[in-house]
């Protein structure tokens, strides 16, 4: 008989308001910030804003990634604190996105250090978004709350509408992953009415998915399948398989529940295949525990066998001991360094 494997419960990808700090004029495409890096018009400070804003838009993690580390190594060497706190967010975003939770934080922690001794209180909220973020990618679901609620304090005193409702929806997400799915509907029904006056496709779509995450445990498929229909349609021409591919994979769930075994198969394996694509560990991860069960469910021992084999690999190399022991002496370091920097100022007042 196969071994079943205790599988975990499926994650939605975080909606960050981790927004790059994108000014007016400024473009999004990167190929026009590829031909604009290219030009010797531009000052450091720009070079390694074009920098963050590309490896923001940039459609490959990867790379996305090494572009991050150029605007950071170059704010460092101008000395300009908010180049590489912004440097930072990217590498944070970018880090948890290919699976690498530790550098994740790691990046989070700087980036609200150097915001704080700015006295930058929104862009601070982003920080404490990020933290939120990989505190879920471990499954500690009660320190990103805390961060959440942080964030959601200075978003609702900073007329920052777009962010604050981006909070909420993370909020409500962490009440469904804790279980409390009545906490969690509200929260996204609230979020749903609120924006009627945003009007954002993105926000739209991750609060009707997770709300279609949520009925398909009440065992709610109907509207359920609904849900999860209308968000897989406003966020595939958005690009974005990270959180796309989750909502297909909750559909197929859906679909077998529903007995439409064929449908919950397609579905499934299309998720695995946006995953690998676009180098989602976690996601791979996930969506190979699903494709498992489905399998055996069905009898076909030998593919349960081989998801149940990708699904451990990937989780041997995202969730371990020695990953959670790193966090913890990052966050103990940020604590350090927080009250050294606080009595650092005082003895310069004093003085």
């Amino acid at each position: 008989m196969f071994h079943k494997t205790t599988f975990l419960r499926q994650m939605l990808p975080f909606v960050l308001c981790l927004c790059v700090h994108v000014s007016i004029g400024q473009t999004k495409n990167p190929d026009s910030l590829i031909a604009a890096l290219k030009t010797r018009n531009l000052t450091q400070e720009e070079r390694s804003k074009h920098l963050s804003l590309l490896a923001h838009y940039h459609p490959r993690n990867d790379t996305a990634l090494l572009v991050a580390q150029q605007a950071l190594d170059l704010a460092v060497d101008i000395g300009n604190p908010i180049l590489e706190a912004e440097a930072l967010e990217e590498i944070s975003h970018l880090q948890n996105k290919l699976g690498n939770n530790d550098l994740s934080f790691q990046a989070s922690f700087r980036a609200l250090r150097i915001y704080e001794s700015l006295k930058m209180p929104v862009r601070q909220a982003a920080s404490y978004t990020q933290l939120a973020n990989n505190y879920m990618s471990n499954e500690n679901f009660e320190e990103a709350i805390e961060s959440l609620k942080k964030a959601e304090s200075i978003y609702a005193t900073s007329n920052e509408g777009e962010n604050l409702v981006f909070t909420m929806l993370n909020l409500g997400e962490m009440f469904r992953l804790a279980g409390q799915l009545d906490s969690a509907e509200t929260r996204f029904k609230e979020v749903i009415s609120r924006n009627l006056q945003l009007k954002s496709p993105i926000a739209q779509g991750y609060s009707q998915g997770n709300l279609g995450m949520v009925h398909a445990e009440q065992g709610r498929l109907a509207e359920a399948k609904q849900n999860l229909t209308a968000a897989i349609v406003l966020m595939e021409p958005l690009d974005d398989p990270y959180s796309t591919s989750v909502y297909v994979a909750e559909l197929g769930g859906v679909l077998k529940k529903e007995g439409d075994v064929q449908g919950a198969e397609q579905m499934l394996l299309k998720a695995m295949e946006m995953a690998q694509k676009a180098g989602l560990k976690e996601q791979i991860r996930d969506f190979g525990a699903k494709l498992s069960q489905f399998y055996e469910s069905e009898g076909a021992l030998d593919k349960a066998l081989d998801y149940q084999k990708l699904f451990q690999v990937y989780q041997d190399s995202l969730v371990n001991k020695e990953n959670i022991q790193k966090i913890e002496r990052l966050k103990a370091s940020y604590e350090i360094d927080k009250r050294e920097s606080e009595i650092g100022l005082l003895n310069t007042i004093n003085t």
